[in-house]
This record gives structure tokens, C-alpha cells and sequence, in this order.
């Protein structure tokens, strides 16, 4: 499969050696394209004259072309996944603008993502949810004290701060400290 410079995607078959003509743009040249993986399918974005350029899917079995994405977003590099059931595509079509910093106008940039095609209503999504067969197990017992742990374990900033001020009794307050203005 190769694409000239005359705006066309060709292909030929290596059995019978007979070159067939897959597509013609009118704006530009057909730069990107690839095969599915049981090569019965070739997919190719084709540049538009009136529009952003589009995906298209050509059955090698029935010679139609299909046209893949809509003619509202610009998308390019098509490419089959390894089992064939989905076509992945790069387009244009996320808008978060942003202020520009010269002229207080919208700027979009940032807008391409990475989008799928399911080929077959029977394609399941590949990022739905799964479901999980894992059971919850119920909490473990909490363990017996250690026997060998000292009845009345405090953190070390309690026992420092009992140190300090021994006048204070186990649930009161620490004791308040005067605060005097400098003069």
C-alpha cells in the first residue's frame, strides 16, 4: 500500500498483481493509513476540501468505503487494534480554552486525544468496569493486650509533658502560661 503525489492510495494484490486504486483526496495528499490485522481492511485518514480531515475504513472484500469518524472534528493515524475489533485514532476535538497572554482572546490548544471505534456491535468496551468475584472477608478479632506491655503506656510527649508540669492531674489541662506584652 502507498499513497503519491497525485492525492491517491493505492494497493496491490501480490497473487494476482493487479494494482487498485483505494482512494482520491481533492485537498491534499493521503499520508496516513494501515492495514487491519487479517488484511482485509485498510484504513486511511483523507484530507477534505470543505471540512476537517476524516477517517475512512475500505473493505477489500466488497470495494465500499466507510466512512469511520464524523465530519465535525479533525482525525488522523488510524490504527487497528491487534484482534481487529477496534480502530484507534488520534482527533482534535477536546476544547479547554485558555486566556492568551498578549491578547485577552480563547486559545484551544492541547486538543488532541486518542479515540476508539468499536468495529462490531458485539465489541465489548475495553475500559468498562469488571465485574470482581472477590468475597469480603469478615474483620479479624482484634489480638489480647500483651501481657508483657506495661499497664499504662503513654507516647513520650505525654510523659514529657507530665514531667514538666507534675502538678497537673491525669484528664486535666495542660497548665496555661502568662503571656506579657514586650514594652
Amino acid at each position: 500500500m502507498w499513497s503519491d503525489r497525485q492525492q491517491r492510495l493505492h494497493i496491490v494484490d501480490i497473487d494476482t498483481k493487479v494494482q487498485t486504486q483505494v482512494a482520491e483526496a481533492a485537498a491534499f495528499e493521503i499520508t496516513d493509513y494501515s492495514w487491519s490485522p487479517d488484511s482485509r481492511w485498510i484504513a486511511y485518514a483523507k484530507p477534505e476540501e470543505q471540512g476537517p480531515q476524516r477517517i475512512y475504513l475500505y473493505s477489500l472484500d466488497s470495494k465500499q468505503t466507510i466512512a469511520a469518524t464524523d465530519q465535525w472534528f479533525n482525525s488522523s493515524e488510524p490504527v487497528f487494534s491487534a484482534d481487529g475489533k477496534l480502530l484507534f485514532f488520534v482527533s482534535a476535538r477536546s476544547f479547554n480554552p485558555t486566556y492568551g497572554q498578549t491578547e485577552f482572546q480563547h486559545v484551544y490548544t492541547d486538543m488532541s486525544r486518542i479515540y476508539y471505534v468499536a468495529l462490531a456491535r458485539d465489541t465489548k468496551n475495553p475500559f468498562a468496569p469488571r465485574a470482581t468475584r472477590s468475597k469480603i472477608k469478615d474483620d479479624p478479632k482484634p489480638a489480647a493486650p500483651d501481657a508483657k506491655a506495661p499497664a499504662e503506656a503513654k507516647p513520650a510527649d505525654v510523659k514529657a509533658a507530665e514531667a514538666r508540669a507534675p502538678e497537673a492531674k491525669k484528664g486535666d489541662a495542660a497548665p496555661a502560661t502568662k503571656w506579657t506584652p514586650r514594652a
